[in-house]
C-alpha cells in the first residue's frame, strides 16, 4: 500500500542543523517520514499540501526527564495516597496531549512506584487511539526502603500502613537477589530503560542530595542484569560522589547532576555518559546574585 504524501510550505524553517532561518523551504513527508527538504520539490499529484508560509517550522522538541502522571504538580504527595492508577493513567494521558499540543513530539517518562499504567498510555498512543507525545518510558523506578523513592513516607507516623503500602511497589526493596528481579520484571513489562532512585533529594524528609541509597552488592545486580537483558540505565543523583561511583558501574546516564564538580563533568566527557540537567538555582540560592536573581520568572505558586 503506498503512503500518502504530505507537503509543508514553510515561511521560515529551522532545520535543527544549522542556526540559521531558512526562507521559503518546503518538507515532503511519505508516510511518517520525512523524506525531502529543499525549495520547490516535486511530489505526486495527490499530495496534500499545508501551507505555513506564514509560520516558522521547527522539528519536534524533545522534553527528556518528565513526571507525566499529575494534573497538577501540587498533586505529588497526595497521589500516595488518595490517586488510583485509573486516575494516573488519565493524567498521563493528558500530559502527554498538553506536551504535543505544545510542540514535544517525544517526552522520556521518568518512572513512578506504582504499576505500569504509563506504558498503557504509550501503547494507546503508538496504536493511534490518542493523540499524545512520543513516550519514551521507565515504568517504575528502583530503590529502597526509606529511601527517596520510597513515597510512603507520608503515612510514616502510621507504620502499619507505611508498611502494607510500600510491600504493594514492585521495585521498592533490599538486597541484590531483589534488584536482580527487579531489572528482569521491568525488562518483561516493556521498559525502554532503568531508572534507579539512587541518592536522596531535597523534598523527602529523612535523607539529603549526597546520600548514597543502594549498596554496591545492590549496585552490582542492577548493571549486571541490564547488561545481560541489553537495557540501559540511568540515575537520579545529585553530588559527585555518588556520580563518580555510578560512572564507575558503567551506567547509561544521569537525571539531575546539579551538584557535581569539574572532575565529575571530565568523567562524563571521557566515559560518554550522557546528563539531563533538570533544575540549576542552586548557586544562586546559595551565594545570591541579584543580577542572575532579577532574570528568574517569579514564584506565583501556579506552575
Amino acid at each position: 500500500m503506498t503512503e500518502k504524501f504530505i507537503k509543508i510550505k514553510c515561511g521560515k524553517l529551522y532545520d535543527g542543523l544549522k542556526a540559521v532561518l531558512q526562507e521559503n523551504m518546503e518538507i515532503l513527508v511519505e508516510g511518517k517520514k520525512i523524506c525531502e527538504v529543499g525549495h520547490n520539490l516535486s511530489c505526486p499529484e495527490d499530495t496534500e499540501i499545508i501551507d505555513l508560509s506564514c509560520a516558522t517550522v521547527t522539528p519536534g522538541m524533545i522534553d527528556a526527564h518528565v513526571h507525566p502522571q499529575y494534573f497538577h504538580w501540587k498533586d505529588v504527595y497526595a497521589d500516595t495516597i488518595f490517586n488510583s492508577d485509573g486516575y494516573r493513567a488519565l493524567a498521563t494521558a493528558e500530559c502527554a496531549r498538553k506536551t504535543l499540543m505544545a510542540g514535544f513530539t517525544t517526552i522520556r517518562s521518568l518512572g513512578w512506584f506504582r504499576e505500569s499504567y504509563e506504558l498503557d498510555v504509550k501503547r494507546a498512543i503508538s496504536e493511534g487511539y490518542i493523540d499524545g507525545s512520543r513516550m519514551i518510558v521507565s515504568s517504575h523506578f528502583l530503590c529502597t526502603t526509606g529511601s527517596h523513592g520510597d513515597m510512603t513516607q507520608v503515612v510514616r507516623s502510621n507504620p502499619y500502613l507505611s508498611d502494607y503500602m510500600v510491600s504493594q511497589y514492585p521495585t521498592c526493596g533490599n538486597g541484590a537477589d531483589f534488584f536482580a528481579a527487579a531489572v528482569r520484571r521491568e525488562k518483561k513489562m516493556g521498559a525502554d530503560f532503568l531508572k534507579i532512585m539512587a541518592t536522596g533529594g531535597f523534598a523527602t524528609p529523612n535523607d539529603d542530595p549526597d546520600d548514597i541509597q543502594l549498596n554496591d552488592e545492590e549496585f552490582k545486580a542492577i548493571f549486571d542484569t541490564a547488561r545481560e537483558l541489553k537495557i540501559s540505565v540511568t540515575a537520579h543523583a545529585y553530588g559527585p560522589r555518588l556520580i563518580k561511583k555510578l560512572i564507575g558501574f558503567g551506567i547509561t546516564g544521569i537525571e539531575h547532576g546539579s551538584l557535581m564538580d569539574e572532575e565529575t563533568a571530565a568523567m562524563f566527557e571521557n566515559e560518554g555518559t550522557y546528563l539531563v540537567p533538570t533544575f540549576m538555582p542552586y548557586e544562586d540560592a546559595i551565594h545570591p546574585d541579584a543580577e542572575s536573581l532579577a532574570k528568574k520568572v517569579p514564584n506565583t505558586g501556579e506552575n
